[in-house]
């Protein structure tokens, strides 16, 4: 069955790029990506259990319906939003400027008193504890007053966008860029999340791409800064300093453990994680708005899966895109969910490949979600961040009052 998946999988993905041109395509990255990880899960020795056929009839029931429908907007010929196709408002740019650099360096201080408050000796690491605390729905030891919940926010949901829209859309090279960029790139590192640095990283690869500004001679260059920075990130919040780091185990679990683990789910369907009602995972993010119709609904205490670990035999607690999906409505939710992701980023795609600035920027902010398929769900799990991205995006491209003559 692994060899069939690939050929599909390979198939695809000549078909995607053949009609589309771009490997930044959803249909490519999908196809390319599955294929890639197989084969190299079939090659390569990690250390990981077999696989069975089960997670190869789930990749090609997420893999085919999100390819073919991604490519279908190529043809469907669409009147296209206004709000798509408007430009930066310079008022509010030159407005915000100041107030976003200003709410990133207040956020800095606060993550680091914060990571200090949970870690003395080790401020990422403490960074990292009250993270993973706050998503496990456990007390913060510290309250911020509103000014610092504020600057936290803004710094979370504005500072890609803007960055990227100064950047690469407004092409600014002012001293404030640069103080920004700058910032930017600390702020990913204090942040002490890998999801954050693939988040930001790819944004800026996918942009920079699109713009050509890097061809594929950067590539590599790419790659090696990113890989660069997991594992700097990785070093620096480990709390065991005494121990020496396994980097065979850091990829084996990083890179594919996230396989066997939802094969292994797979195997076992009565050791499901379901606690309240057959959709807890992929609709989590609406949970309380779905309380306020059925409030005997409690959702999943472990809607993260902090708690959820699994050994293959190494640990993890990932289980690529496919198990909220697969978990909550089987095969038929791998099918419907990969064409809405599909349709939902060939939309994108196409509006950015006409240089629209509002889906240049939506795709950029959002396109780590499909690069990491393999890894989780990023699109529901953070559906109110992307939801954020878009209107700090709409925000910046408020249409600018016409002035009488």
């Amino acid at each position: 069955m692994a060899i069939l998946t690939i050929i599909i999988l390979l198939f695809i993905l000549g078909i995607a790029y053949w009609q589309t041109r771009s490997v930044l395509h959803p249909a490519v990255i999908t196809s390319a990506l599955w294929s890639i990880m197989i084969i190299l899960y079939h090659v390569v020795d990690f250390g990981l259990y077999a696989l069975t056929d089960k997670i190869y009839y789930a990749i090609l029931c997420w893999s085919v319906p999100l390819c073919i429908v991604s490519i279908l907007p190529q043809y469907i010929k669409t009147k296209v939003p206004v709000f798509v196709t408007r430009e930066g408002n310079e008022k509010i740019v030159n407005t915000l400027r100041p107030i976003v650099i200003i709410s990133v360096i207040i956020a800095l201080l606060a993550l680091i008193y914060r990571g200090l408050l949970y870690n003395p000796s080790n401020v990422f690491n403490g960074i990292r504890q009250a993270s993973v605390e706050a998503l496990a729905g456990e007390e913060s030891l510290v309250t911020f007053p509103f000014i610092i919940r504020f600057a936290l926010t803004l710094s979370q949901f504005f500072l890609l966008p803007f960055t990227l829209y100064l950047i690469f859309i407004k092409k600014e090279k002012s001293k404030y860029v640069y103080i920004l960029l700058s910032l930017l790139v600390v702020y990913v590192l204090f942040r002490s999340s890998k999801s954050i640095i693939a988040q930001f990283s790819l944004a800026f690869f996918c942009i920079a791409w699109h713009k050509k500004i890097i061809n594929k001679r950067n590539v590599l260059l790419f790659v090696l800064i990113f890989i660069g920075l997991m594992f700097l990130l990785q070093l620096l919040r480990r709390a065991d300093e005494s121990g020496d780091f396994d980097i065979i185990r850091f990829i084996s679990i990083y890179l594919m453990a996230s396989f066997p683990a939802m094969d292994g789910m797979m195997q076992f369907p009565a050791h499901s994680m379901i606690e309240s009602f057959n959709g807890e995972y992929t609709f989590r993010a609406f949970l309380k708005i779905i309380q306020l119709f059925d409030p005997s609904l409690l959702g999943n205490s472990d809607e993260f899966n902090l708690k959820n670990w699994s050994s293959v035999p190494l640990p993890t607690n990932v289980y690529t895109i496919l198990y909220p999906f697969y978990e909550d409505f089987g095969y038929a939710g791998l099918g419907i969910f990969g064409a809405i992701y599909g349709l939902i980023g060939g939309i994108l795609h196409k509006h950015m490949q006409a240089d629209y600035t509002v889906s240049t920027l939506m795709y950029s902010s959002i396109f780590f979600v499909f690069v990491f398929q393999f890894f989780n769900d990023f699109g529901m799990m953070y559906f109110w961040t992307h939801i954020s991205f878009l209107l700090c995006i709409l925000l910046i491209t408020f249409p600018q009052k016409k002035q009488n003559l």
